[in-house]
């Protein structure tokens, strides 16, 4: 906190000049900061944190100090000082120092932009090792995915695939509907411009009309029979919340004691043999 303070907004600029060298190699930066933030906290009495900007004086909340007055402060009262996302790392393996990390892809992304803020304490930063992920699809989930020909990914989005699937019951009738319709207005056009070919603008207007009213329509329909269809929609939600819980990839929401209490032992050296064939960070799809 100290270095922080005598320079106060150089890990700020550092920040940004990452971010900019990654802008300029087609990655988008995580982390943007204004010029001014300084990367520290100040707790007030109530334990709540400050957010610190420097512009000359430092500012927080209503309260400005000088350089010399907030070292003070920091020499008499050191707890109330608190790291921010950028130096909460930086604090952290300064008090207890890691060779390696073990990150995934959002805290890696985060993490290139640090390098030289590990410089300016002088550390040195730990070597970044790109985590495994994995998503477990059980038996009763695979059978789901096999009937509705499904991919993974596509269960992101379950009424999507519930649409997709409904109006694909649908098609065949539709399809031959939009085909008669369309020789039908090709017939018409064919007339009207034998009478006016300034007639062939309207016709191609009500031809468009026409088929997105069939569109609508085929939507509609393909609603009505999701809603009806409650086999489908429950395997699909069952499907859904097993693979995405909450919307989300399993490791965020599920413990991995869940699926060792469910599949006992074998599901660790299930898990240990796709790992160990994996690339360092691969995501690997699991069958139990």
């Amino acid at each position: 906190f100290d270095r922080l303070i005598r320079r106060p907004t150089e890990c700020t600029r550092t920040l940004n000049e990452a971010g900019s060298k990654l802008n300029e190699l087609g990655y988008s930066p995580k982390i943007h900061k204004k010029s001014n933030i300084c990367n520290f906290f100040i707790l007030n009495e109530e334990g709540k944190r400050l957010r610190v900007t420097y512009d000359g004086k430092f500012q927080v909340a209503n309260e400005a100090f000088s350089q010399r007055e907030l070292l003070g402060l920091l020499h008499d009262n050191p707890s109330r000082f608190s790291a921010n996302a950028i130096t909460r790392p930086i604090t952290q393996d300064f008090l207890f120092p890691t060779f390696a990390y073990v990150a995934g892809p959002n805290e890696i992304a985060y993490l290139v932009q640090l390098k030289g803020i590990y410089d300016f304490f002088g550390l040195e930063m730990p070597v970044i090792f790109p985590r495994f992920g994995a998503t477990i699809v059980e038996k009763k989930v695979s059978k789901i995915l096999a009937k509705y020909k499904l991919e993974i990914h596509e269960l992101r989005n379950p009424e999507k695939i519930l649409k997709r699937l409904a109006k694909e019951k649908i098609d065949d009738v539709f399809d031959s509907f939009r085909s008669e319709i369309l020789r039908g207005m090709a017939e018409v056009t064919r007339q009207a411009k034998s009478i006016d070919e300034t007639l062939i603008g309207s016709c191609s207007l009500a031809r468009g009309r026409i088929l997105k009213a069939i569109e609508a329509l085929e939507d509609k329909i393909a609603s009505k029979l999701k809603e009806h269809d409650l086999v489908l929609t429950r395997q699909i939600a069952k499907a859904h919340s097993n693979l995405f819980p909450y919307g989300d990839l399993q490791e965020r929401q599920i413990n991995v004691l869940e699926y060792i209490i469910k599949f006992g032992k074998e599901f660790l050296r299930v898990v240990y043999e796709n790992f160990s064939e994996a690339d360092y960070g691969e995501h690997v799809v699991i069958k139990c």
